[in-house]
């Protein structure tokens, strides 16, 4: 995960943080009308392949989410528990997929971490309040909504494509807004990624965590916006994260809000959702 953006008197201890080295993103199943639609939260170390959620941890998860422009979609989970189906056949339209990991207390001390504040831990070195979200957009038939596309959709920490990712090809560049509590996030880092990058200055050990690495970063205007270049085609994410500190040091030391969107690019990635 993104933890180069914390201080470095946190880094070593959250860097080994059961609670704070996966990442969020989700993934949904390239789609013909009449077809049900196959919604996966991805959740681990692996993008874009999610993995089986601990069951220590889904209690931390709402069920998946997809929205249209006509109103929310019903899911049923099936199969693995990070899956979901949609109860009725898609029709022509454009989708959201919403991924929420709801904000939960982690606190360590010389015995390791626990889903506590330091109300319960008090002996604790560290306190973090984490939270997660990711969304996708998905278009099923021949006609994308960019004006759906582009509506946030109340993430407290949200990537907004500002066009529909799916007219898209390789070595164009991608207008996204950054909302943080329903406002624009200026002069706020934005960082980009897709399936397969590996940062060259990186050099990964046998049983390291694969976090995202950036293959591009940038910071936002001063309205909360930026273009992001898609050098290639592939499966993208793009991925930001807030750390506020939190004013009662009783309670917790920040609080640390992630978020990703995910995109295809000239590809079609869905058939790992379809299986």
């Amino acid at each position: 995960m993104k933890l180069r953006l914390l201080t470095a008197l946190c880094a070593t201890a959250l860097l080994s943080a059961p609670a704070l080295a996966h990442e969020l993103w989700i993934n949904v199943a390239n789609t013909l009308v009449g077809q049900p639609m196959v919604v996966e939260m991805g959740y681990g170390d692996n993008f874009p392949e999610p993995e089986a959620i601990a069951a220590d941890r889904l209690a931390i998860f709402s069920p998946a989410r997809l929205v249209s422009a006509a109103g929310e979609v019903k899911l049923e989970q099936k199969g693995e528990n990070y899956r979901y189906v949609s109860t009725k056949p898609a029709v022509e339209g454009s989708y959201l997929a919403i991924a929420t990991y709801n904000p939960t207390y982690w606190a360590k001390n010389k015995n390791g971490w626990k889903q506590q504040s330091r109300r319960e831990m008090t002996d604790a070195s560290y306190c973090q309040l984490a939270s997660m979200y990711g969304k996708t957009v998905v278009n099923v038939g021949n006609k994308g909504d960019a004006a759906f596309i582009s509506q946030p959709q109340g993430i407290p920490l949200e990537i907004v494509p500002l066009a529909d990712p799916a007219t898209l090809k390789g070595g164009q560049s991608l207008p996204v807004e950054l909302r943080y509590q329903g406002k624009p996030l200026a002069n706020h880092k934005v960082s980009a990624s897709y399936a397969g990058y590996e940062d060259p200055h990186h050099h990964h050990k046998h049983g390291d965590h694969r976090h995202l690495e950036a293959a591009f970063s940038a910071k936002t205007d001063d309205k909360g916006r930026l273009s992001v270049p898609v050098d290639r085609d592939g499966y993208w994410v793009i991925f930001a994260d807030k750390v506020t500190p939190i004013a009662d040091k009783n309670v917790c030391d920040e609080e640390k809000v992630k978020t990703t969107f995910t995109f295809n690019v000239g590809q079609d990635v869905g058939q790992k959702a379809g299986k």
